[in-house]
């Protein structure tokens, strides 16, 4: 009754799909801190890791001068920049490579799309997603 032995191949069945290559994202994790509190965003409602809460990143900004150009462009106005380290986090089809940074406000925009938070606030009252633990490890050291 196998067609696959009748037909001399029972060793080339079933037949796997050839898994999906994982593609890479370049992410830049910002400590971002004004008057003592810390920012943190929440993420879109659908796509990977729906609606959990985020530090605010960017995306294949690597330097510190990057950093501070990018937030300069968004209305901050930054008063010290501080390179936190090299993170890696795999997900099944996405590799994120993470550089991060504690950068200090003496400004921010009106419009900004982050809240503002203690840390006691921010380890008690939001879901921070495992992504991001080296970087709230940080966080808990500022």
């Amino acid at each position: 009754l196998c067609r696959a032995r009748a037909g001399g191949a029972p060793g080339q069945y079933p037949v796997k799909t050839p898994k999906k290559e994982r593609r890479t994202e370049e992410k830049c994790v910002l400590l971002l801190s004004y008057e003592g509190r810390f920012a943190i965003k929440r993420r879109p409602e659908r796509g990977l890791l729906a609606g959990l809460y985020e530090f605010p990143c960017f995306e294949k900004c690597r330097t510190a001068s990057d950093v501070r150009d990018r937030l300069e462009a968004d209305g901050f106005t930054v008063r010290s920049i501080k390179n936190i380290g090299k993170s890696k986090h795999l997900f099944t089809h996405i590799e994120w490579n993470m550089v991060g940074f504690a950068v200090e406000c003496e400004k921010i925009p009106q419009d900004t799309d982050c809240v503002f938070k203690t840390k006691d606030e921010i380890f008690s009252a939001f879901a921070i997603p495992s992504a991001f633990r080296f970087y709230a490890d940080a966080l808990m050291r500022l």
